[in-house]
Order: structure tokens, then C-alpha cells, then sequence
């Protein structure tokens, strides 16, 4: 037996970011009783300089994205910089802060932050990737 849809193979991998930016990736988890997420921030020769991870016990995956997200932004505003590529698998985190779609209401106040600290950045590009 064939099947009429035929599977793409895509190969994913890691891109430095434009020269003189750095690059937060962001990622969130979930299991039955707790959340968790973190970031890594790099620069634009792919050098880690700065990671962060945290706790955030009963908490739905989208807000352990949206918190992760936020704090890497955060840590990388705080680190002095402005040129800024996030980069995260939440399609739908990324369309809200894109400002393409209305963020769902257990990520508004989270959303509103990340938007306050991408308006204290130079230049941003915030990415969607597959993971």
C-alpha cells in the first residue's frame, strides 16, 4: 500500500545570529504535576555567555514559554544589549508578541512585559523555529 501524502524530511540546526546581535533561545516543559523552562543567550559567533532555568511548579506550558522567553529577554537587556534575536518552538507565543493574534488570557501580563522590554531594544527580530 502507498500512501498519497509523502513525508519531508527537514533538517534543523542552530544558526549564529547577525553579526553584532546576540540570540536568546527560550524553551519551556511540562510533566503531570510541575513546569519548567530556561534560555541560553549567545553571541553572534555562538559563544554561551549567560543560561538561565527555573521552577515554576503548577503552571501550564504555555507560561513556563512565555516566562522563559520574558526573563531571557530581560537578562539580555540587563547585560547591556540591544540587538536582540529570540528564537522559540511556541508558534503561538511568537504570534502574540509578533503581535499577529490576541494572547490567550493566562499569558496576557507575561505578554505585556515582553513587549515592554522589546521596545527598550535597537533592533529585534523574534523567530519561530521547529524543534
Amino acid at each position: 500500500l502507498s500512501s498519497p501524502h509523502t513525508k519531508q524530511l527537514v533538517g534543523i540546526a542552530w544558526e549564529k545570529p547577525p553579526k553584532r546581535f546576540i540570540k536568546i533561545n527560550f524553551d519551556g516543559s511540562k510533566t503531570s504535576h510541575n513546569a519548567a523552562g530556561g534560555y541560553v543567550l549567545r553571541d553572534w559567533s555562538g559563544h554561551p555567555f549567560q543560561a538561565g532555568a527555573f521552577n515554576l511548579g503548577a503552571a501550564s506550558i504555555l507560561i513556563a514559554e512565555a516566562t522563559a522567553m520574558r526573563n531571557g529577554l530581560r537578562a539580555a537587556l540587563e547585560a547591556g544589549f540591544s540587538k536582540i534575536y529570540i528564537e522559540g518552538d511556541n508558534k503561538l507565543l511568537i504570534q502574540a508578541v509578533q503581535d499577529r493574534i490576541q494572547p490567550p488570557w493566562e499569558i496576557q501580563v507575561l505578554v505585556q512585559d515582553i513587549l515592554y522590554y522589546l521596545q527598550k531594544c535597537n533592533h529585534v527580530i523574534v523567530h519561530h523555529i521547529f524543534r
